[in-house]
């Protein structure tokens, strides 16, 4: 045979295997061999971590979710949320996690996992639990999964709000925690008063029987000629915010205050420096040239209408303290 025609035939043969070879591979290349296929009964474990660029959103809302719950019988609760400020004794700004579910022994056990108080839940802390989600209708914001990226987690989230209902129905959301979240700090304090009903005082801010929730002063200062006039209450502005009232010599401003519970903690610490039982009146002097009245988280109140000189200078550094806390505000 000459050297072309070898040359020929080993060219041909060499491309013939390879040809081959390709068709063998190629003809399976999309298919698993059913040896790795996953088995359905093995449960795959996932890496649930959301990678995001800071300042971004993260959003996994289910917006089919209703926005309407219609059981009021809670079988289940979860929620996790920073309020700030100093709320368990030796503790500020942290966030809690208040848990109600069965225990290994099917046991209803209501539970936070900072202070670690523990007690068998009754109706009584599934019905408070109920009447502040109606309140605040939280049943709106079911389905609702929006984080962001770049802020200050220790005080800005995420926080959530599970609840499963005997009906099957389910409430369901995680945010951007927010450290004034007005039902937040009543569901706080639902439990915190729950568990101190059952013996645990663990969760009950300090000082909680003197905590102000309500607060006039009126100041004639006979000495400067000014007429001082502070309140704060009830009033809220469009979005919710406490209201503070001031009116000097005549002319009266509003201001609104982010974080309700701070303002009140340091109003409640500035008085709770004096004994005012001392000054308490028995009946409202309005034409007194001090006027303070105050009313307590737990009903209590307290009135001091006096216009004893000696009275008032000892209690005007309380005063001016007092006006300098409302004043911040303006």
């Amino acid at each position: 045979m000459s050297r072309g025609k070898e040359k020929f035939f080993s060219i041909a043969g060499l491309l013939g295997i390879t040809l081959a070879c390709f068709g063998m591979c190629g003809c399976q290349r999309n298919e698993l061999p059913k040896e790795t296929e996953p088995d359905p009964d093995i449960e795959i474990e996932r890496d649930t971590e959301i990678e995001v660029i800071d300042g971004g959103e993260v959003d996994h809302s289910d917006y089919s979710a209703p926005k309407e719950i219609e059981s009021k019988d809670i079988t289940e609760y979860y929620a996790t949320f920073n309020i700030e400020g100093k709320w368990a004794p030796g503790q500020r700004d942290v966030f809690y996690t208040f848990e109600v579910k069965p225990d290994e022994e099917g046991v209803l056990m209501a539970t936070e996992s900072v202070t670690g108080v523990k007690a068998v839940a009754d109706q009584a802390l599934l019905t408070s639990l109920q009447e502040i989600i109606d309140e605040f209708n939280l049943a709106e914001h079911n389905g609702e999964y929006r984080i962001t990226a770049g802020i200050d987690p220790s005080l800005y989230g995420p926080s959530t709000l599970t609840v499963n209902y005997a009906s099957g129905e389910e409430l369901n959301f995680t945010q951007d925690n927010d450290p004034s979240e007005e039902w937040a700090k009543k569901t706080y304090l639902a439990f915190a008063k729950w568990f101190a009903g059952q013996g645990d005082p663990s969760l009950l801010p300090e000082e909680y029987e003197n905590m102000v929730s309500k607060l006039s002063i009126a100041f004639n200062d006979i000495y400067a000629g000014g007429s001082y006039e502070y309140s704060v209450g009830e009033e809220r502005d469009e979005y919710g915010r406490l209201v503070l009232t001031r009116t000097i010599d005549g002319e009266t401003d509003r201001a609104s205050v982010y974080s309700s519970n701070i303002f009140f903690d340091d109003i409640s610490g500035i008085l709770s420096d004096h004994d005012l039982q001392a000054y308490a009146s028995s009946s409202g002097d309005e034409e007194a040239d001090l006027r303070i009245d105050i009313v307590y988280e737990d009903g209590h109140e307290l009135s001091i209408h006096t216009s004893d000189e000696a009275a008032i200078d000892e209690l005007v550094v309380m005063t001016s303290d007092l006006f300098d806390r409302f004043n911040d505000y303006f």
